[in-house]
């Protein structure tokens, strides 16, 4: 070994490491960072392809009323859904309604206008491409659930009206009709009409540390019955959460329910890409009885 007589020490070269900062889907994340293959092809293709499956959904248009075309399709049980569009865009505004009556009654309540003051990106080509693209993003990373509030570890949550897209902190759900997309860590049940007063939540009393419904309670159903079941599943202390801004009809059902300490909390939404307001209650009155 040669001796070092002037204590010099060798130079340590540390490697540079090169990050590019391409966004070639151009949705405001840059490519390292996000959920979709990296491509440097990728440009407006899709966009036109978003436009011309809009101009496909007004073919089959058997009704139009206030502007807005009604069509029909076959769910997978053999019964008929109808859907609204909007006959300028050919974006959906109403999904899976189970007659021509109740979807001409909620055009004509006004309820779209609601919708379109809550989510005007949903109502224009572009914003709703946009939706479209995080959409696909929030199913590749979360498995076609919504992904809210952090997951509580051993905590039973059951999502009611949960649709194709359950919380991702859910344990149980329920909804009318079957789901398309298979949930095999979900304890799913379906059958359950949540308008009737005479519905009960197949489960028993004091069973859930939380019981959430999005887009359901207070606006596809509004009813004293589900308001008094979701109280009784509810374990003492435990927590429920809507959307915010549900029904002026559907709060004071919570209230007469039981439900106690109504406050707002907010979450980021990844898939509308903004921080949304919800509903949140609490059942801390023990002694209540139904």
């Amino acid at each position: 070994m040669i001796p070092n007589y002037w204590k010099v020490r060798p130079i340590k070269i540390k490697p540079i490491k090169l990050h590019f900062n391409f966004d070639t889907d151009r949705d405001g994340v840059r490519d390292r960072f996000d959920c979709r293959p990296f491509d440097f092809w990728r440009q407006d293709d899709d966009y036109d392809l978003f436009k011309k499956q809009l101009q496909e959904n007004l073919k089959d248009i058997i009704k139009v009323v206030n502007g807005y075309g009604i069509y029909k399709d076959k769910y997978l049980d053999g019964s008929m859904l109808y859907y609204a569009v909007d006959m300028n865009t050919g974006l959906h505004v109403l999904n899976n309604y189970p007659s021509l009556k109740e979807i001409e009654k909620t055009i004509r309540s006004g309820e779209i206008e609601k919708i379109k003051q809550r989510m005007p990106e949903m109502f224009d080509i572009k914003g709703a491409y946009e939706l479209e693209k995080r959409y696909h993003k929030k199913v590749e990373k979360y498995g076609n659930k919504s992904k809210r509030f952090s997951i509580g570890k051993g905590k039973r949550v059951l999502d009611v009206g949960a649709g194709d897209s359950p919380d991702i902190r859910a344990t149980h759900a329920i909804d009318l009709q079957k789901p398309y997309e298979k949930h095999s860590d979900i304890d799913y049940k379906y059958g359950y009409d949540f308008n009737k007063e005479s519905t009960n939540l197949p489960y028993p009393s004091n069973y859930f540390d939380v019981v959430i419904s999005y887009g359901a309670y207070g606006r596809n159903f509004i009813s004293r019955k589900i308001a008094n079941e979701m109280y009784r599943v509810l374990k003492p202390r435990g927590r429920f959460e809507t959307n915010a801004g549900t029904d002026n009809e559907s709060i004071p059902l919570l209230q007469e329910a039981g439900f106690q300490d109504l406050h707002y909390e907010n979450y980021y939404d990844e898939y509308l890409g903004k921080n949304i307001k919800i509903l949140v209650a609490k059942k801390w009155n023990t002694n209540h009885t139904i």
